[in-house]
């Protein structure tokens, strides 16, 4: 069920990895097109038992939910491309690399909700269980801390997080540093594309055993990402040398 699912979604989104433009999945969301209320999403107690059967409509729900929570927000890149294709597509990356039990794919869609939106960890407790609700704490940052201290915390915390959420990290930021050779802020500098791929390294670097794979993507990415600034072209990762990474590179004399 769950790769009928993730299949149906636009063409676009099976075609990782990036530069498809993200318009290209939801091309457009306003308010009047989204569900105005979560009533109809069944509370997990409500719900669990009825076996696999039941999976398409729990990521259905699970959609649905974060697509509400997000209705009214953007992303910082220059078509504001709607909020919504980063936890959906963070969940696509996930799938991709053979991560599919379905309490990690409703981590990964849900992941900003109680961050960025009015969202509660007992409201996911009640809709999602208890769960998928741990996952995405162990995802969301102390947003009453300074963003320097939120980052340096990403750090530190990262070796305590259970499998599922250093899964979910490595996906976040695969599909935000791909996002950011794609189409990066207008206003962020070069300096400061390469910081947020230096920065983010420290906390793969840290998560990558959880999944060799979605490891593997950002190796590549470190060592042959490019982006376009100023006229120029630019590595994304400075400080990590271009060539093969180490399973390419096995084997070599």
């Amino acid at each position: 069920m769950l790769p009928t699912l993730l299949r149906s979604i636009p063409s676009t989104f099976s075609r990782l990895p990036f530069p498809v433009p993200h318009a290209q999945i939801i091309r457009s969301m306003s308010s009047s097109s989204i569900p105005l209320s979560l009533a109809s999403l069944a509370p997990v107690a409500e719900t669990d038992g009825e076996g696999k059967g039941n999976e398409l409509k729990v990521l259905l729900d699970t959609i649905t939910f974060a697509s509400v929570k997000h209705a009214t927000q953007r992303r910082k890149d220059p078509d504001s491309t709607p909020y919504i294709n980063h936890p959906i597509g963070v969940a696509q990356l996930l799938y991709s690399a053979g991560h599919t039990d379905l309490p990690t794919l409703q981590a990964a869609i849900l992941h900003d909700t109680v961050e960025d939106t009015d969202t509660t960890f007992d409201e996911l407790v009640r809709v999602f269980g208890g769960e998928v609700a741990r996952i995405v704490g162990e995802c969301t940052d102390d947003k009453t801390l300074p963003k320097a201290a939120r980052k340096k915390a990403q750090i530190e915390s990262a070796p305590h997080k259970s499998a599922e959420a250093q899964r979910v990290k490595l996906a976040d930021k695969l599909y935000n540093q791909r996002d950011l050779q794609r189409a990066a802020p207008a206003y962020w500098t070069v300096e400061r594309i390469q910081e947020y791929h230096i920065w983010a390294k420290k906390v793969t670097d840290i998560c990558a055993p959880a999944s060799p794979v979605l490891a593997r993507q950002l190796d590549e990415l470190y060592r042959n990402g490019w982006f376009d600034r100023d006229g120029r072209r630019w590595k994304c990762h400075p400080g990590v040398p271009e060539g093969p990474g180490e399973e390419e590179g096995k084997g070599e004399k």
